[in-house]
């Protein structure tokens, strides 16, 4: 069937019936439940979700997420997406001017406006690495793969909270960033923050759990608003050197630092001030690093140290030893990683967002208590690289182990991203956080 034989039909239908009685208007962050609807802004069409869990608006019906951009049907232009949540409800995240009483009036032939800004097209593209991190990165179509600087997701993050990477640039121009999550069930959400717009998610945008290593994996199409004066990325740095790591030695208790940054300061890659700060764990250990400021928005970089020099590193080698980043993840602006650290050393890095930006920060590393090895016992909570031992029942020297791995919990050989329930063994997962529920 044609484009233009399905808008005959479109015209002809009448509206789809609320199950709810009069439908409400759509807006960004309703959510849509099996069996309600809402209405578009200024006009009668309704985007529904069926008993099935389906959504349907205009002529598109979808499972997993609806992208009806910029589309024109009947003269009427619709900006309208909408995306399935996994448990039968959808999320409004865009329906055009939610306040408009009328239609946009369509173009004409005489009146039609040329379009003020540019779009480019293309796809994020996404691998799974031996160490459990997935890169991303952006092609353009007919492009080159464009790799940002902080690139890497961690293999243990916190579950629905979004991490976003550097400035992703084309041709000295800013695009936007690469952003993404971790689910419930172990898929990795990812989308697009343009410079100017709303978040852009892809149709095919979940990263599976069991992705074969090093293979690179490609979302669907989408297409980036541009600026109409892009915004361009940092000149060339003058202070190239490399950053000096200050040594806060083997934390045993809070331990603060307060900084400045400064035109002193190295520069990293994104030509951004940081200040680098190296400690240690003598055993596995939650750590809490925080770094607040009042004058600046923070931005917090957990690393690998270097193996030549503990005195200093080349700011281009931060992002490769990264192994987790934090934007607003404390109060307001500043910065917070909670993450259980195998014994060694580690360095945190004190960034902030704005290049050439100035300011004030306070930097704290904490130990938390972790249950960690030993008996598994009802009650206890363990996090990600944590472990406890279980008696197997008729084997007298017999034990299994539980671990966390990432946000998985593995025993016996089998492991779950929400509950584990094996041989009279019972675990459950909430937030980061492992439960035991049962030992046999």
């Amino acid at each position: 069937m044609s484009l233009f034989t399905l808008l005959l039909v479109l015209s002809a239908m009448p509206a789809l019936v609320s199950a709810q009685g009069t439908a409400e208007t759509c807006r960004p962050g309703l959510v849509v439940d099996r069996g309600e609807s809402c209405v578009y802004p200024g006009t009668s069409q309704e985007f529904s979700v069926d008993s099935s869990g389906r959504g349907r608006f205009l002529f598109f019906t979808a499972g997993t997420g609806i992208s009806a951009r910029n589309t024109t049907v009947n003269g009427v232009v619709y900006d309208f997406v909408a995306s399935a949540q996994g448990d039968g409800t959808w999320l409004i995240e865009t329906a055009g001017d939610s306040g408009a009483s009328t239609p946009p009036p369509a173009a004409t032939p005489d009146t039609a406006a040329t379009p003020t800004t540019a779009e480019l097209e293309g796809r994020i593209e996404a691998r799974r690495l031996s160490s459990g991190r997935v890169e991303f990165g952006f092609r353009p179509e007919d492009g080159e793969r464009i790799l940002p600087e902080r690139r890497f997701f961690p293999a243990d993050v916190e579950t629905d909270r979004w991490l976003v990477s550097s400035d992703v640039a084309s041709d000295g121009d800013v695009l936007g960033q690469i952003t993404a999550r971790l689910l419930d069930d172990g898929r990795i959400e990812f989308g697009f923050n343009p410079v100017e717009g709303e978040r852009i998610l892809p149709r095919a945008r979940f990263f599976p759990t069991d992705a074969q290593t090093d293979r690179w994996l490609v979302s669907s199409a989408i297409t980036i608003p541009l600026a109409a004066e892009p915004a361009t990325t940092a000149p060339e740095a003058e202070n190239t050197h490399d950053c000096a790591i200050t040594a806060l030695g083997t934390i045993t208790s809070s331990v603060s630092q307060g900084g400045r940054w400064s035109s002193s300061d190295c520069v990293l890659s994104d030509g951004t001030y940081a200040d680098v700060y190296s400690f240690g764990v003598s055993q596995a250990t939650q750590v809490v690093i925080e770094l607040a400021s009042g004058t600046a928005d923070s931005f917090l970089i957990l690393a690998s140290p270097p193996a030549s020099d503990p005195s200093a590193i080349d700011p281009g080698a931060i992002d490769q030893s990264a192994i987790e980043w934090d934007d607003d993840g404390g109060d307001g602006l500043d910065s917070r990683i909670s993450r259980t650290l195998e014994a060694g050393t580690y360095l945190a890095i004190a960034n902030l967002h704005g290049v050439g930006e100035t300011g004030s920060y306070t930097l704290t590393v904490s130990p938390e208590t972790t249950e960690s090895g030993g008996a598994c016992r009802v009650g206890m909570t363990l996090r990600s690289g944590d472990f406890c031992t279980v008696s197997v029942p008729g084997i007298s020297v017999g034990t299994d182990r539980f671990e966390i791995r990432g946000a998985s919990g593995c025993y016996g050989g089998i492991c779950s991203g929400a509950s584990v329930n094996l041989n009279g063994f019972r675990a459950s997962r909430s937030g980061t956080t492992w439960t035991i529920d049962a030992v046999p």
